[in-house]
C-alpha cells in the first residue's frame, strides 16, 4: 500500500499491476469514478443525482436559515411545484386577517352598549323565536293594521251620518 495522502483516496489492495519502467507512458485504460458509501461501491453520477434532491448548505449562516419556519415552507413549496398555491394561500389568510380586524373594529362596544346588547339578546331568547316566525308574525300586523285602518274608516263614516253619540269609541283620539 502506499502511503496515506490528504486526498482522501484509500488503497483497496486489488490493484497487482507494476508502475510502468520510467519513460514509459502509462496504458490508457477508462477510469470509472466510483465512491465508497457504508462499505459499498456507488457510482458517482448516482451520486450526483441524488445531490440534486439534497439541500446545499452553502454560506455563513446557511443552516441557521433553515431553523425559520418561513424558509422551511418556502423550500418545501419549491420542491413540490406548489409556490403558486403557496402564495394565493398567503394572500387569503391576508384577507382573512383585515376581515377579521375589521369585525374586531365594528363590534368595539362601550360597557353600557355591551349591557344594552346583552338585555336585548336575552329578551329574544325569552321569547324562544321559531325560524319563520318573522314572516308570519308580520302577515298578522299588516292585516291588522289594515283592520285598524277599516275601524278609523268606518268610524270617520260614523261620525258623519251624525250617529257619534253612541259606542264607536270617538274618531279622532289618535293611535
Amino acid at each position: 500500500r502506499s502511503g496515506s495522502g490528504s486526498g482522501g483516496s484509500e488503497s483497496t489492495g486489488t490493484s497487482s499491476a507494476p508502475s510502468p519502467p520510467p519513460g514509459f507512458p502509462l496504458p490508457q485504460r477508462r477510469v470509472r469514478s466510483v465512491c465508497r458509501v457504508n462499505n459499498a461501491n456507488m457510482p458517482v453520477k448516482a451520486l450526483r443525482a441524488l445531490g440534486q434532491l439534497l439541500v446545499d448548505f452553502n454560506g455563513q449562516g446557511a443552516a441557521a436559515a433553515l431553523a425559520d419556519e418561513d424558509a422551511q415552507m418556502h423550500l418545501l413549496d419549491g420542491w413540490a411545484g406548489t409556490s403558486a398555491l403557496r402564495l394565493h394561500f398567503d394572500d387569503l389568510a391576508a384577507a382573512l386577517a383585515a376581515a377579521r380586524a375589521e369585525a374586531a373594529e365594528l363590534v368595539d362596544v362601550t360597557d353600557v352598549e355591551r349591557e344594552e346588547l346583552e338585555s336585548l339578546i336575552e329578551a329574544v331568547a325569552a321569547v324562544e323565536p321559531v325560524e319563520g316566525e318573522d314572516v308570519v308574525l308580520k302577515a298578522k300586523l299588516r292585516r291588522m293594521e289594515g283592520a285598524r285602518v277599516a275601524v278609523e274608516a268606518c268610524g270617520g263614516v260614523l261620525g258623519m251620518l251624525g250617529g257619534g253619540g253612541g259606542g264607536g269609541g270617538g274618531g279622532s283620539s289618535g293611535g
